[in-house]
């Protein structure tokens, strides 16, 4: 049996793998990190690394409530300006951290992060065939690192 450890860090999320006539299904519970300061790659978390959290996948960090809470500093990728949310005091009770934290803007998460995001899972494949290809489909990786071992 071969033990197949995946790590990547990446943006969004990894879907599935395809094997030959064989398919393994990845959607469900993967260890999980936040690298805020970029330093996985540089210490190797690839190769041994203690993941603190977990995610649900499919599905994408702010689904999962993955990041940072909002506030009205948040630096959003893009944005309407609504000076109102900002000055109007019938909205000071949303601009205020907490649970009563709201945005009066289209779409907006409740958690906020952009930057380095580790995903690992491990999978077991019983039967492998050294004449057989084997491929790993994933959605938008920014790095992927695979390693085999025979257990």
């Amino acid at each position: 049996m071969k033990r197949l450890t995946i790590i990547q860090t990446f943006a969004c999320t990894a879907l599935c793998c395809g094997m030959s006539a064989q398919t393994i299904d990845l959607a469900g519970r993967w260890k999980f990190q936040i690298d805020r300061n970029d330093r996985g790659e540089t210490e190797q978390w690839y190769v041994n690394h203690k993941f603190d959290d977990s995610i649900d996948l499919p599905g994408s960090m702010p689904q999962r409530l993955k990041g940072d809470d909002i506030s009205v500093n948040t630096q959003w990728v893009g944005s309407l300006y609504d000076s109102s949310y900002f000055f109007n005091p019938y909205m000071e009770r949303y601009r205020k951290p907490g649970k009563d934290m709201k945005l009066s803007f289209f779409l907006t998460p409740d958690k906020h992060y952009v930057g380095v995001a580790w995903y690992q899972r491990i999978i077991n494949i019983n039967k492998v065939d050294k004449q057989s290809a084997y491929t790993l489909y994933l959605e938008r990786p920014h790095i992927a690192w695979v390693r085999a071992t025979a257990s």
